[in-house]
């Protein structure tokens, strides 16, 4: 027994007398016989009464002749029999007292008397401060786990130890690592590794005379992993009884985002460690795409989306899904996952998909054309923008890409180039001729759009914004409630180029062409640059009130620098370049499509800023449109033309003589795009081929072709009251209203698509007893699919029911939240089941 000091006792009888009249004190030995004056001498106001055997009757009368004073009553001798014992009653309302360290830790540890041999056993782990403290913190009574956990969670450090998530006490140690973690190696110095191990035993059914983490570890992905787990792995079967705590606690780990990289990391020690590549490739995908415990399931899932769709496969099924629904859903998952590799490799699977899928259409003539391009088939050049962007940003990570993409790129390269974009190009300019649809033509904008306006109307004009990309920012601007659009679209003259696009747009009365300065005279003065611009601008109002900037000085100006910059103006043009500078140049070509990407959030953004200075009319153009093709073109694929004096270009020849007619090339004039006589020659290819000359070949422009023709006039209106959108629902597929296995799927169809009238929406499930004790964990769903097939939008929840018994005649529910912005329940929809399971388990802690 610890030695305890007087001056320990002195500090704790006084605690005592704070709160009660009595200290009754057994001294079973008589050690302190000696210093009990002494004692009591320092105890304030305090009455000592020694009681020795045999003086029990006289010493009482004492107390009822002081019944307000306060009384330390020593008994220098063991505490007698209760039917001896005349001051049984005195005890009943007076604080006991023991001079016993052990004891005395067990009362400062908040502990009743039962633990007292728990204490003594464990006075190494209590001789530190720190440690008690931490116990003191980390445990009571209350939390109805034995003494020895809360050992274990006052190592971890571990907060708020409860009967609910004693099961947490596992996820310190499993990040601490497999070799030499530091949590196992205390656990067995201070005793009670055993208790840990016997926790995992009763929780996780890891039933085994010699514990190993290793094994345990593979054991908890194994057997998450597989609802029936394979022969191969019999070794790991954990008991069957606490499977659903298993398959509850691995999903509740995968979901964290705390904890999200440490699933990752020993999920793929497991993979690695045990081989299960191997494994793996023996079983249907169907097989892997209900798996998520291992990342590793990815690469499989990737090579053989990949060879499904070299094959032409592209309704392939796997599993419930067919294969565009397995691509959504591993976006979705690994987006979770923050796993960013995974995700572009999907993504660009997803894309290939959908350009591989797509109905190529040709046109009986121009206006059939046209109207088909912006409504639908401007879809397949978003499709292949998307997949080349993917595809480039997976060059830059191929150290962490184990799926070899280049067959596909060649497939689907040849395909966009092949079996659209040639195809399109060529129907389109068996019917087109330039300065048809006159009505569209891109020379009206100003005077149609512009011009009209009453209020001030600021232009956004970013080069080379073709129109499918003006779709992409539309979709992203009516994601603010405060935006509505409306697209538009103009035609834009031959050849489509920047010095005819640019000045086109300007107001105007004539335009005439300089072929020599390669430039355009915008009512006689030249339009080349921002500052020309301007004054073009502000020349064409009585009141001088119009501009021009450059988008980035707008953006990157302050709040009040851009209040200025607009002050008093009711026309500002801004003009902007990602697209163009990047394609343009051949050192950056290959970075046409993240120009555009970054084209798309550029002016957004610029429109969000001036949304907060009352700009509400916003108009966005481009001043044409341009081909892309992510390789390089063969020689078959350019034309060669002699000019001995003119401009050439890849998609276009200006000339002022009269070549030689070529097949696949037709001519027009210049004054068709000005408007004038302009007689100058201007050739261009009828497919997709381009002349040979200097210049980039992979992004080009100039020529006639949908791509490079439509320009998009988006129209932007903003305001401060928010455009009333419904949240998406969603309905469960028909269920049984019995459950029966802990593990439980739900299929969720989004009733509406994503719109102008309905937003998306995260939904939150999981399920209740009859207490409204959660008795599962949870998932929560985005509903943001603006998929126009209600099939294409369907999903699913998995969710696992707790080891517990259950009462088939009760009542358990399924609870169903509809979440705001920051994830507060907003409504809530309740299913209620009987749970029938075919084996009930024992959920408890007798440790």
């Amino acid at each position: 027994m610890a030695e305890v000091s007087v001056e320990n006792i002195i500090e704790k009888l006084q605690i005592y007398f704070e709160r009660y009249y009595y200290v009754v004190w057994y001294d079973d030995s008589a050690a302190f016989a000696e210093n009990i004056d002494e004692i009591a001498a320092n105890l304030a106001e305090v009455h000592l009464l020694k009681v020795p055997l045999g003086q029990s009757f006289r010493q009482k009368t004492y107390l009822h002749e002081h019944p307000d004073e306060k009384i330390l009553l020593y008994f220098p001798h063991p505490k007698p029999r209760n039917e001896e014992n005349l001051f049984l009653d005195v005890e009943m309302y007076a604080q006991n007292y023991t001079a016993d360290a052990d004891d005395m830790l067990r009362d400062e540890l908040g502990l009743s008397r039962r633990w007292l041999p728990f204490v003594k056993k464990h006075l190494t782990f209590f001789n530190s401060k720190e440690r008690k403290a931490d116990f003191i913190r980390f445990y009571t009574e209350e939390s109805e786990v034995s003494p020895e956990l809360g050992i274990v969670a006052a190592l971890e450090k571990f907060p708020n130890l409860k009967r609910s998530n004693a099961l947490n006490l596992l996820t310190p140690v499993l990040l601490a690592g497999m070799t030499d973690n530091k949590y196992l190696t205390s656990f067995s110095k201070y005793g009670v590794a055993e208790n840990f191990w016997k926790m995992v035993a009763v929780e996780f059914g890891y039933l085994t005379s010699q514990p190993d983490l290793t094994e345990f570890v593979r054991a908890l992905y194994l057997n998450y992993a597989f609802a029936d787990l394979p022969k191969e792995f019999t070794k790991y079967r954990l008991e069957e009884s606490s499977l659903a705590n298993v398959k509850s606690y691995m999903s509740n780990l995968e979901d964290s985002a705390s904890n999200r990289l440490d699933f990752k990391r020993l999920g793929d020690l497991v993979w690695d460690e045990m081989e299960l590549g191997k494994f793996f490739k023996k079983l249907s995908p169907s097989t892997w795409a209900e798996i998520t415990a291992f990342y590793g399931i990815d690469n499989l899932l990737l090579k053989w989306a990949k060879d499904k769709l070299l094959s032409g496969e592209l309704t392939a099924v796997v599993g419930r899904e067919d294969l565009a629904e397995l691509l959504e859903k591993r976006i979705k998952l690994n987006t979770l996952r923050d796993n960013k590799v995974m995700v572009l490799q999907y993504k660009m699977l997803k894309y290939a998909l959908k350009l591989l899928g797509s109905t190529v259409r040709t046109y009986a003539n121009t206006s059939e054309a046209v109207d088909g391009y912006v409504k639908q088939d401007y879809k397949l050049d978003t499709y292949y923008r998307k997949f080349a962007f993917y595809n480039r940003n997976l060059v830059h990570q191929m150290a962490d890409v184990k799926v070899e993409y280049n067959d596909l790129k060649d497939y689907v390269d040849q395909f966009y180039a092949d079996n659209y974009l040639n195809k399109t190009i060529k129907s389109f300019n068996e019917s087109y001729q330039p300065g048809e649809m006159a009505t569209k033509a891109q020379s009206n904008f100003y005077r149609e759009y512009v011009g009209i306006q009453q209020g001030r109307i600021v232009v956004i004009i970013s080069d080379a914004f073709r129109f499918e990309i003006a779709k992409e920012l539309q979709a992203k601007l009516e994601e603010n409630r405060q935006i509505r659009t409306e697209m538009d679209y103009a035609l834009a003259g031959l050849p489509s180029v920047t010095y005819m696009g640019m000045a086109t747009l300007l107001p105007h009365q004539n335009l005439e062409f300089d072929m020599d300065a390669k430039k355009v005279l915008v009512d006689g003065q030249l339009a080349d640059t921002l500052q020309k611009r301007s004054q073009i601008l502000a020349a064409n109002r009585a009141d001088g009130q119009a501009t021009a900037y450059a988008l980035n000085d707008v953006l990157n100006a302050s709040s009040s620098e851009r209040k200025a910059l607009f002050a008093g103006k009711k026309v500002v043009y801004i003009y902007h370049n990602d697209v163009d500078a990047k394609g343009d140049q051949a050192k950056t070509q290959e970075e046409t499509f993240a120009g555009a990407k970054q084209a798309i959030d550029d002016i957004a953004s610029v429109i969000e800023k001036l949304r907060t200075i009352s700009v509400n009319h916003v108009f966005v153009t481009a001043d044409h449109g341009f081909i892309y093709r992510d390789e390089k073109l063969a020689e078959m694929d350019k034309i060669d033309l002699n000019v001995a004096d003119g401009i050439k270009s890849p998609r276009y020849i200006l000339s002022k003589a009269d070549l030689p007619e070529t097949l696949g090339v037709k001519k027009t004039q210049a004054g068709e795009a000005l408007g004038n006589n302009d007689p100058t020659n201007v050739y261009y290819p009828t497919s997709s081929n381009v002349f040979k000359s200097a210049g980039t070949t992979s992004y080009v422009h100039g020529g006639s072709s949908l791509q490079e023709l439509v320009v998009p006039i988006l129209e932007v209106k903003m305001s401060s009251n928010a455009k009333v959108t419904t949240p998406v629902e969603i309905k469960l597929a028909p269920m049984s209203p019995t459950i029966t296995s802990r593990d439980f799927s739900i299929n969720v169809n989004q009733e509406q698509a994503v719109s102008d009238e309905y937003e998306a929406c995260d939904y939150r499930f999981y399920f209740v007893d009859d207490k409204d004790v959660r008795i599962s964990n949870e998932r929560t769903l985005r509903a943001d699919s603006r998929a126009d097939d209600i099939r294409d939008r369907a999903q699913y929840v998995r969710l696992q029911l707790s080891n517990q018994d259950y009462d088939r005649q009760r009542i358990y529910r399924l609870i169903i939240e509809q979440l705001d912005e920051a994830g507060n329940e907003v409504s809530r929809q309740e299913l209620s089941f009987h749970v029938d399971l075919v084996i009930s388990g024992d959920f408890g802690f007798d440790i």
